[in-house]
């Protein structure tokens, strides 16, 4: 009869306890929303429709015929955008770069770019992880239900 051998585990030691290893994901997962939010405001943007002209400073401003015919005063050599947009021709946007028209679209960008950085990078735990999540949790509840404190409104039928 033959017997078997057992040949020991070079990886595992009767000794030795288990170990599991965690591997952590990046962060960079959590960055959809500011790509998200500035292609958005990238299409309000070229939608608007808005031309941005470089002047130099203290240009002054005449208008020759009501919104249409303007006439600039440069007190030194015009810029290189400025000598490009008068030799454009008929059917070519004279200022071919975009630009917002509100201020707001940037302020919404920085909002979302700051609330990614603060939710992917700043760990909450106990109790600073409910004072962060519980004033989002009650937005939008009117008081008059008595269910304010939960996530939900309470509606009574008429019968």
């Amino acid at each position: 009869m033959s017997t078997q051998s057992k040949v020991p585990d070079p990886l595992r030691s009767d000794n030795q306890p288990t170990t599991i290893k965690v591997i952590s994901h990046t962060s960079l997962i959590y960055w959809w929303p500011v790509w998200l939010v500035g292609f958005i405001l990238a299409g309000l943007t070229y939608a608007d429709g808005t031309r941005l002209a470089v002047l130099p400073a203290e240009t002054t401003v005449k208008e020759i015929q009501p919104n249409k015919v303007y006439e600039l005063t440069l007190p030194r050599p015009p810029t290189e955008a400025l000598v490009k947009a008068a030799e454009s021709g008929k059917g070519q946007d004279a200022f071919p770069v975009r630009i917002a028209r509100s201020q707001d679209y940037g302020m919404v960008d920085i909002v979302v770019l700051l609330l990614v950085i603060f939710g992917s990078n700043v760990p909450l735990r106990g109790l600073a992880s409910i004072i962060a999540i519980r004033p989002s949790a009650r937005h939008g509840c009117t008081p008059d239900t008595g269910m304010s404190h939960m996530g939900f409104r309470c509606v009574l039928s008429a019968n």
